[in-house]
């Protein structure tokens, strides 16, 4: 059952700030956006998570947000995002339900990652682009916020280590671990605050 919790969205709107300033892309990383879309969960709120085909470019398989790299018509990183999510999961959001980014992240790939945050008050028609997405997830941000349900450990790739790596128990079959589990947790500290 979805119904939306207006009252946390409040808060979390009072937490989080949307800037628009676009980022110096390090050299060497290719610029991307990715929507953090929350919609009403039974009492609670959700976030939409995809898993990405085995056919993309990169990430085969990983659960990640709907998002991906700037292309040249984009006028900015969040024309980016909610083109992303379009493309993606068939899901237009209006620019009003935009409410926040949080700082870019570089990923271990070569990503220079801006996450946005949006909010839909009615669960969305999904439409998955199966050229790029295998399935949607709709996974609680209760679910997302409790410690039990995920860890942070070192990740060997490509014959190095690499530090603090977020990795969630399984969800819906699925693992959501690396840069997606990440912005996860920068989303929660930020709305923690």
């Amino acid at each position: 059952m979805y119904r939306f919790n207006s009252f946390l969205l409040e808060n979390i709107k009072q937490k989080v700030h949307l800037t628009e300033k676009r980022s110096e892309i390090p050299v060497g990383y290719t610029c991307a956006a990715v929507m953090i879309l929350l919609v009403g969960y039974e009492e609670n709120l959700s976030i939409l998570l995809t898993k990405r085909t085995k056919t993309v470019r990169d990430h085969q398989n990983q659960i990640s947000f709907p998002g991906g790299v700037c292309e040249k018509e984009d006028k900015s990183l969040l024309d980016t995002a909610l083109r992303e999510a379009w493309e993606e999961i068939g899901v237009q959001i209006p620019v009003k339900h935009i409410i926040g980014s949080l700082k870019p992240r570089k990923t271990v790939t070569g990503y220079f990652i801006a996450p946005y945050i949006a909010y839909l008050e009615n669960y969305p028609e999904i439409k998955p682009n199966p050229k790029e997405v295998v399935k949607v997830l709709n996974t609680p941000l209760n679910w997302l916020a409790d410690k039990q349900n995920y860890c942070v450990k070192p990740y060997k790739r490509d014959g190095y280590e690499i530090h603090d790596v977020v990795f969630y128990r399984p969800c819906d079959n699925e693992i959501i671990w690396g840069i997606t589990a990440r912005i996860i947790l920068d989303f929660l500290d930020e709305i923690k605050k």
